[in-house]
């Protein structure tokens, strides 16, 4: 009885040193995205235009992250992130500063599958304040993702004035 009390012991103390293999995530580490586009708008962005009307260089940065996962069997591929934004600008007659606000910060999934012909697309909401005035205006720009099996994710954007 003594012997099999120490084999099972021992069987005990090396099943709890053995450490637990944790199984590989599938989806691949997140990438880091991040860019620039400039542009510029009349602001306020109404017609018809008034004495305070005026063209604005914007400047857009934006970073994000996103993951990127294939399906094996369809070849389907998807993207699941992150976006911050961040945007000024300068106006070209008065020189006064403008700031956006309510800039896109959002989460963001797309799912390509062969052909991989297909685009998404969004139109994200912002505002414009002027330096010292406290007056917001609405505007908007397009965002169009597509997929690229040599590029991988793909996007563009596009400005759109407003009318208020």
């Amino acid at each position: 009885m003594h012997f099999k009390a120490v084999i099972f012991s021992l069987f005990i103390a090396s099943t709890l040193a053995v450490p637990a293999v944790v199984p590989l995530d599938a989806r691949a580490a997140p990438v880091k995205y991040e860019g620039s586009w400039d542009y510029t708008q009349t602001v306020p962005p109404c017609y018809p235009t008034g004495p305070d009307t005026e063209q604005v260089h914007f400047s857009v940065t934006w970073d994000g992250h996103y993951t990127q996962s294939t399906d094996e069997k369809t070849g389907a591929v998807t993207y699941k992130g992150h976006v911050n934004q961040k945007g000024t600008g300068v106006g070209l007659t008065s020189g006064k500063k403008y700031q956006f606000s309510s800039v896109g910060n959002y989460d963001q999934t797309w799912t390509y599958t062969p052909p991989y012909d297909g685009e998404y697309h969004s139109v994200q909401n912002y505002q414009i304040v002027k330096q010292g005035s406290g007056v917001a205006y609405s505007s908007k720009y397009n965002a169009y993702y597509t997929y690229d099996q040599t590029k991988g994710l793909v996007f563009r954007f596009d400005h759109n004035d407003d009318t208020c």
